[in-house]
């Protein structure tokens, strides 16, 4: 992990990761870590059940995670301890409560937080033997950052560091499993891109702008219109449908309608959004292989983006956005 000089802590996991790998030393590895990666999703506020050490923290921001570690060397047993490095918290909602693509970092000052405040990693068996060819379980309690916002959308994170020797070796080695959470319930979040984008919006795809009055827009077989919309979160599913404005039922997929796993997109992205043809054609399978025209009348574009680890067979776990009526001729 990299430390960052402005604060004094690690790289936070969410931003670290690329580089270079040593396959050397990955094939001699004597030990094994399962999982290498702690993924705590969303951190809710309770008092921390299971290690009685830690009732005095009250109620915190806290999760709890079992690593498996395998002790490969057939003839040496390992000693182990860890440690924790706590790193940046991340937020894309800045202090006045606007949206940026840009995150900002807390602390931004080290020396003006106590340590406490920082994510903090337990352990009952901190230090741990391992004979020769064995395993073992640790369990680690992970407390988010006291004194972050909820409304601001903190992702924490840090590395768990396992200090290891074997039996004879005066050497030491280290290795690493990185854990990040999100500060509050992270399947809240929206996922489509802020009103500050001017997004979603219905446009004209010859001068490219924006489709103010759609009481007044009527689509034919010459139709030159466009649905554009951006995603400040990745999703798992994203809908875009032909909805029937008397009935409120959707009439079908429009090209296009049906995307799973879409990325993150932003102004300054090589995809600043994504774009979905309006026409009179809908398709109603999610393969978009059943291809239909829709009858004349009044309809709107219903957008349906599933939220952080959001049910796809629950309506509640979609951020839903429906554009104004207009006219099917």
């Amino acid at each position: 992990p990299i430390t960052d000089p402005a604060t004094g802590l690690k790289t936070t996991p969410f931003m670290s990761g690329a580089g270079l790998v040593n396959i050397y030393d990955a094939i001699k590895s004597r030990v094994q870590f399962d999982p290498p990666v702690l993924s705590l999703n969303d951190s809710k506020i309770s008092h921390i059940q299971g290690y009685s050490k830690l009732e005095s923290l009250g109620s915190v921001r806290w999760a709890a995670r079992t690593i498996s570690i395998h002790n490969t060397d057939s003839k040496k047993s390992l000693h182990l301890s860890l440690s924790n490095a706590a790193a940046n918290s991340l937020s894309m909602i800045l202090a006045n409560g606007s949206f940026s693509y840009t995150p900002r970092t807390w602390p931004a000052d080290t020396s003006s937080v106590s340590e406490d405040t920082l994510p903090q990693v337990y352990s009952p068996n901190a230090e741990k033997s391992i004979g020769p060819g064995k395993s073992c379980s640790v369990t680690v309690f992970i407390v988010a950052p006291k004194g972050l916002k909820d409304l601001e959308s903190w992702y924490y994170g840090g590395f768990i560091n396992f200090t290891l020797q074997w039996d004879g070796e005066k050497t030491t080695s280290t290795q690493v499993v990185s854990y990040g959470g999100y500060n509050g319930d992270s399947t809240i979040q929206d996922v489509l891109s802020p009103p500050s984008d001017g997004l979603p919006a219905l446009v004209d795809t010859v001068t490219g702008e924006p489709v103010n009055d759609l009481s007044t827009l009527v689509i034919d077989n010459n139709a030159t219109k466009a649905i554009l919309f951006g995603l400040s979160i990745p999703s798992r599913l994203v809908e875009i449908m032909l909805v029937d404005a008397a009935t409120d039922k959707s009439a079908g997929y429009m090209v296009q309608g049906y995307n799973e796993y879409l990325a993150r997109t932003c102004p300054e992205c090589s995809v600043p959004y994504v774009g979905v043809p309006l026409t009179k054609t809908v398709f109603t399978d999610s393969k978009l292989t059943n291809v239909t025209r829709v009858p004349a009348g009044k309809y709107h574009v219903r957008i349906r983006a599933l939220r952080p680890f959001g049910d796809t067979s629950v309506d509640s776990d979609y951020q839903v956005w429906n554009s104004g009526d207009f006219t099917i001729a």
